[in-house]
């Protein structure tokens, strides 16, 4: 039984999320072919439903670890439970350890924050690329008392990141408590 639930990934996201920013990031001059730029302070809000599509019931804990994540400009910080509808941080309360039978959902809220551990030395002088999506974020639960961890990944991106220049992350990033 524990080689079938380690190999197991029981959770997984609905296929319909709903997408929000706080004012630094609605404020932002973003290109035309991004979502949202590089900016302190920015935050992406993003609701949708995680449900158990797993054979066992599930204690769905919370967000997971992220590991490495130093080329990633916004990276999850924080779940709330919500209606998995409204993108808006006011709505939804503190995340409590869910327990989900086989076919149950619950509703959240991901909270992405730019990220304090990217290498604003890796980017280049210009920005240019095709830049980075959120689209994914890590959890941990529990099935019969057996941890594991998952990345829970959209079908299609929440957000397009505009590519940063090294001064836009450096600038995102000054002065700034992340």
């Amino acid at each position: 039984m524990y080689l079938i639930l380690r190999n197991d990934e029981p959770l997984a996201l609905s296929p319909t999320a709903s997408v929000d920013m706080n004012k630094a990031l609605r404020d932002a001059e973003v290109p035309t072919d991004a979502d949202v730029v590089l900016v302190r302070g920015g935050e992406v809000y993003v609701a949708t439903f995680v449900r158990n599509d797993g054979r066992f019931t599930v204690t769905f804990e919370g967000l997971g670890d992220l590991g490495e994540v130093d080329d990633v400009p916004y990276i999850p910080v924080d779940i709330r439970l919500g209606d998995g509808t409204e993108a808006d941080p006011s709505g939804t309360a503190a995340f409590t350890s869910q327990t989900l039978d086989p076919g149950e959902g619950v509703g959240v809220l991901v909270i992405y924050t730019p990220n304090p551990d990217l290498v604003c030395q890796l980017l280049p002088e210009e920005a240019a690329g095709k830049g980075t999506v959120i689209d994914r974020f890590p959890v941990r639960g529990s099935v019969y008392g057996v941890s594991f961890d998952e990345e829970l990944v959209a079908s299609d991106p929440w957000a397009k990141v505009a590519p940063a220049s090294r001064a836009e992350c450096e600038a995102s990033f000054a002065d700034a408590t992340v």
